[in-house]
């Protein structure tokens, strides 16, 4: 590489060397800003994120028109910049100089890609666009709230395209872009909110909740677009190959390791990340005698169907013979005994019991329709509506009546009233 001839004084060639250097760098300059003039003029999207204020009020066109003449302006840009010679530059352009070689390499590989007809997700960048203003400070606070509504706007553009645009894109990808649809959908109450906030007068925020509804309404449509896109069955694959693959790591990434190394790079991590993980799980980690024992719905516990095997059968029918029988006799000796105990006048409760049985039950005054006289019409209805109120869930909290609890109360009701519409359920 041929070195920079350092200043002597005297030497009369010297100063020619400066010359060159300083064109060299006025020529980096001038690609520089037409890279920053392409961007403004083709991808505002892009160009608000280099600092661009007067592009905040834009989308990217996603037309086939746009593509070609924005190739044809990088495309001479790439020229100009293999025509410069960087072993002129100083370190610090050196840098510059590799950088925007690089970036121009990308956007060019990024429009031959034709990513309009195949790939959804290149459209869901107009909702990251319209993010990146909410979250980007402006000089003035109108300011921002203009390029929002007017971003929102645009939004219809952008779906309207999306649809002339695609032709049968890969079904992953567009799951992928309908998820992300999906969520921008739910999170635009954040851009709802501050335009509305924000307004001047009534007449100002009458027209931000217009214009945002009609967001929305444009997020939705998308959404719908890209699921029915999800569906189809046979979709081209959309993975990249290895050379593709490599380009994006230098070109973007400036990773210029080789393929292998990342291979071991990847493999190593890959690695590393599964020992933390084990590491990190480790006082979570329960043994095999503890992962036997399982809890039951009322608190008490019972060993696993491994350790059955190993139990006396004869032992566990003895046991629940002697059980049940004290079990009887307790619940005999309890409603004799207590009643002593508490020294209740069982002669005059069984008076008030029957004083209660013979209370007359009025008719309804409706005429009913009585479909069996057995009552088993009235216990399955009870039982099926049980079933749907017990499958009730409440949100949060993750609860329910289950099939019992739900039999019970719709047991309750139907008793209550006896009837449902003109049906008898009284039997």
């Amino acid at each position: 590489m041929p070195r920079r001839r350092r200043f002597v004084p005297g030497d009369p060639f010297a100063i020619f060397d400066d010359i060159d250097a300083m064109m060299e760098d006025n020529a980096l300059m001038e690609a520089s800003n037409r890279y920053e003039s392409i961007m403004l003029m083709f991808f505002p999207e892009r160009a608000t994120l280099l600092g661009f204020e007067s592009a905040n009020t834009q989308l990217d066109t996603r037309t086939p028109a746009r593509d070609q003449a924005a190739l044809l302006a990088l495309q001479s840009l790439q020229t100009a910049i293999k025509e410069m010679h960087g072993e002129k530059f100083s370190p610090a352009k050196r840098t510059d100089y590799a950088l925007l070689k690089a970036r121009v390499n990308y956007e060019i590989w990024q429009l031959n890609r034709n990513r309009l007809t195949t790939d959804p997700l290149y459209y869901t960048q107009a909702y990251d666009a319209v993010y990146d203003l909410l979250l980007k400070r402006l000089s003035l606070q109108t300011r921002q709230n203009e390029a929002l509504s007017a971003r929102s706007a645009a939004l219809a553009q952008t779906a309207a395209e999306a649809r002339q645009n695609l032709k049968a894109p890969s079904a992953f990808l567009a799951q992928l872009a309908m998820e992300k649809a999906y969520y921008a959908y739910l999170a635009y109450e954040q851009v709802s909110h501050r335009l509305q906030t924000q307004a001047q007068d009534d007449i100002s925020r009458q027209d931000a909740v217009q214009k945002t509804n009609i967001a929305r309404k444009n997020l939705k449509n998308m959404f719908e677009y890209f699921k029915a896109l999800s569906q189809q069955e046979e979709t081209p694959d959309f993975r990249l190959g290895e050379k593709d693959y490599l380009f994006v790591l230098q070109n973007k990434y400036f990773i210029t390791d080789s393929p292998s190394a990342l291979r071991k790079a990847a493999q190593r991590r890959l690695l590393e990340a599964r020992k933390n993980l084990q590491e990190a799980l480790e006082p979570f980690t329960v043994s095999a005698d503890e992962e036997a024992e399982v809890i039951t719905e009322d608190g008490s516990a019972f060993s696993a169907a491994k350790e059955v095997p190993n139990v006396n059968q004869d032992a566990i029918s003895a046991g629940y013979g002697i059980a049940y029988l004290y079990g009887v006799l307790g619940v005999v000796l309890f409603v004799q005994i207590v009643p002593k105990i508490l020294k209740i006048d069982m002669a005059k409760e069984r008076e008030s019991f029957v004083a209660a049985n013979s209370v007359v039950i009025p008719e309804p005054k409706a005429n009913l329709t009585q479909l069996e006289e057995f009552g088993f019409f009235p216990f399955f209805l009870a039982v099926a509506f049980g079933c749907i109120i017990g499958a009730i869930e409440i949100p949060k909290v993750n609860f329910s009546l289950g099939n019992s609890g739900g039999t019970l109360v719709a047991g309750l009701i139907i008793g209550h009233f006896g009837r449902i519409g003109k049906l008898d359920c009284r039997h």
